[in-house]
């Protein structure tokens, strides 16, 4: 019997449209007799979907969520003939119980032992936190300067903002906080304000370049600020410029996209409604528990992809080109070399993210990477030499291009178990950086930062920051000397230092 698996693939925010069918979700597609075939472009490995709950939960909530087992599955079992006349339909409680959910329960405490272990004995430990002054609102990000100063990107942390259960509290008897305006904050080496500016916009990232200036990327903006907090310019991201010169050429693409991913749906309907059959085929008195459970699961999935579906097909091309248009607006990573600057920003359609290159004063945009598998809105690159060093999240591995995209090197693998073999969770590593000396640093989401040579040789974990596991952005930076390692905590709006111990 073939069982369902999930192709967790570049951009999890397409999940969150199953959040109708979590409840389902919750124990795995244990027993279909068919596969999911993914339209999905970017050819990441198939994860088994009862092994990956935590991951997927991640994903349809879009916060970040420790790694949980699968849970027992209430199931609402349909009256027969004979108990038709009954008020209330029996509950069948079902746990998921198969090697596939040991196996992940064994990786688990594995990996939380090794993870302690490494805490114990890396060389960086967490000392203190930098936060922001009263009313200046979260740190929504930050970079490290030459001279050891951090810039950081400030305004309203949606988790803990109105839409918090004490936020819409504190507006339903009208104390709702005032939001503060997003910000670009400069902070001494202890983590004071120097000096800041009001942006106008929500802010993505920072990052520094090489001569002491920062640009501040979001909503579709760059800002362009000197070293001494001056506005040196400010535009909309001319990748949407040379989009718009090309606009029939993009609206084709963006409408044979469409079209592609109508069809993906369909095929995906269809395979559920296959499964489905051939667990009907079976008949309910002779079901095990279990069989019942992927019955129910499965009729959910089916309804819950024909709503997408329905979706999909009522869309209108005006709506189509739209939702297109905003997704290249989103800027989600900003990186600067000596002589150009890339953005991130989604692809136009479909799925996974895209990198553009620019000069410093925003002219000559040209896409030169595309389809990167990134998972719940994370993509991060910053510069390595003379290209970009990419955190592909989604398929465990730091990839590494020149400046025209051309891929160079590639390393990383899954390992849940050694967190020196490999990277772990759904999706890691989340953010890179480099050190003095010219190595690589990776963070992932679970506090983990290690160092590798350029050419991908593991070398030692340096520390691991006391932070909520979940897939979120997980930015790193550390001094020049090299005594200090910055890790950004998002759900808390703050930085963690780790200091190397004497």
């Amino acid at each position: 019997m073939v069982r369902f698996s999930w192709n967790f693939d570049t951009d999890c925010s397409a999940l969150s449209q199953l959040a109708a069918a979590r409840r389902v979700f919750a124990g795995g597609l244990l027993a279909c007799s068919a596969t999911l075939a993914s339209a999905q472009e970017a050819a990441t490995p198939a994860v088994p979907v009862e092994v990956q709950e935590s991951a997927v939960t991640a994903t349809l909530t879009a916060e970040p969520v420790a790694a949980q087992a699968p849970v027992p599955v209430k199931v609402e079992a349909p009256a027969t003939t004979e108990e038709s006349d009954k008020a209330e339909a029996p509950v069948v409680e079902v746990e998921a119980e198969n090697e596939a959910l040991k196996k992940w329960r064994e990786e688990q405490a594995e990996a939380a032992k090794s993870l302690q272990k490494v805490r114990e004995g890396a060389p960086f430990k967490q000392e203190k936190t930098i936060k922001l002054p009263a009313g200046e609102g979260s740190i929504l990000g930050f970079c490290v300067l030459k001279n050891g100063q951090l810039v950081a990107i400030a305004g309203k942390n949606e988790r803990y903002g109105e839409t918090s259960i004490v936020g819409a509290i504190a507006s339903a008897i009208g104390g709702a906080t005032k939001a503060s305006p997003s910000k670009v904050v400069w902070l001494d080496t202890e983590g004071k304000v120097v000096t800041s500016a009001v942006l106008g916009f929500t802010p993505k990232a920072v990052n520094a370049s090489p001569d002491g200036s920062v640009f501040v990327v979001g909503e579709g903006q760059i800002a362009h600020y000197g070293a001494d907090g001056t506005l040196l310019a400010k535009s909309e991201s001319p990748h949407l410029t040379e989009i718009n010169a090309k606009r029939q050429e993009f609206e084709t693409d963006v409408m044979e996209r469409h079209a592609e991913e109508v069809a993906s749906y369909k095929e995906q309907v269809d395979n559920f409604k296959d499964a489905l059959k051939e667990l009907e085929a079976k008949p309910e008195a002779d079901r095990t528990p279990r069989e019942k459970t992927s019955y129910f699961q499965t009729k959910s999935m089916v309804a819950a992809y024909e709503q997408m579906l329905t979706a999909k097909e009522k869309q209108t091309r005006e709506q189509v080109i739209d939702g297109a248009l905003t997704r290249l607006k989103e800027l989600h990573r900003v990186a600067v070399s000596d002589k150009d600057l890339f953005v991130v920003t989604h692809e136009a359609t479909g799925y996974g993210f895209c990198v553009w290159r620019m000069t410093h004063d925003l002219k000559e945009p040209k896409k030169v990477i595309s389809k990167l598998s990134g998972c719940c809105g994370q993509m991060d690159v910053q510069i390595a030499g003379e290209g970009l060093a990419v955190a592909e999240n989604s398929r465990h591995r730091v990839v590494l291009f020149d400046r025209e995209g051309n891929n160079t090197k590639a390393f990383g693998e899954t390992s849940r178990a050694d967190v020196t073999k490999g990277f772990g969770g759904c999706c890691n590593p989340m953010n890179t950086c480099l050190d003095p000396k010219g190595c690589l640093l990776t963070s992932e989401s679970n506090g983990l930062v290690k160092r590798y040579t350029v050419d991908g040789k593991f070398e030692e974990v340096l520390g691991a920051a006391k932070v909520t596991e979940g897939c979120k952005n997980s930015s790193i930076g550390i001094s020049p000397e090299g005594t200090q390692l910055y890790y950004f905590d998002v759900e808390k709006g703050q930085i963690l230092v780790l200091n190397r111990a004497a």
